[in-house]
């Protein structure tokens, strides 16, 4: 059995490798983003761009409604893998045509690079919500200098 001292090379190793161990885990932690941190920027599909920005405004566009601009709000939470139903975790109101329309949605990150949009359907006056209608799965963009306009042409 051997005997570890501080001259001994193999403590030397254990040490060396529990100090990169530790520097590993501090700089992924300091990476991690928050969940509203991942919403942020581009997101678009071939006919959908969206673009979350950290303040809480959004800009969206669409061969259906145009752009247009307006609010987010995303509370981060997610579904357990065994619910049935979309649960609203992202609600955008957005100003198409002169009035004000609220789209209760559920996002689900599919990895970092995607994220899907489930519609929930809330019945009012006995119509479906405006808004997205099926279930859409964007993209992010990491041409910052990409326009917005682009992915509704």
């Amino acid at each position: 059995m051997p005997v570890y001292s501080p001259g001994n090379a193999e403590s030397r190793r254990v040490v060396l490798l529990r100090f990169a161990m530790l520097g590993a885990a501090a700089l992924l932690s300091g990476c991690t983003a928050t969940p509203q941190e991942r919403l942020h920027g581009r997101w678009f599909s071939e006919s959908i761009s969206v673009r979350f920005r950290p303040d809480g405004t959004l800009i969206y566009n669409s061969a259906s409604t145009g752009m247009t601009t307006g609010r987010y709000y995303f509370d981060g939470e997610f579904r357990p893998n065994a619910a049935t139903e979309p649960v609203n975790n992202l609600t955008m109101d957005l100003v198409i045509d002169g009035r004000m329309q609220r789209w209760p949605l559920e996002v689900q990150f599919l990895g970092d690079e995607r994220l899907r949009l489930n519609p929930v359907r809330a019945a009012r006056q006995g119509r479906p919500s405006d808004g997205i209608r099926a279930v859409a799965v964007l993209s992010r963009a990491h041409d910052d200098k990409t326009d917005v306009r682009t992915a509704a042409r």
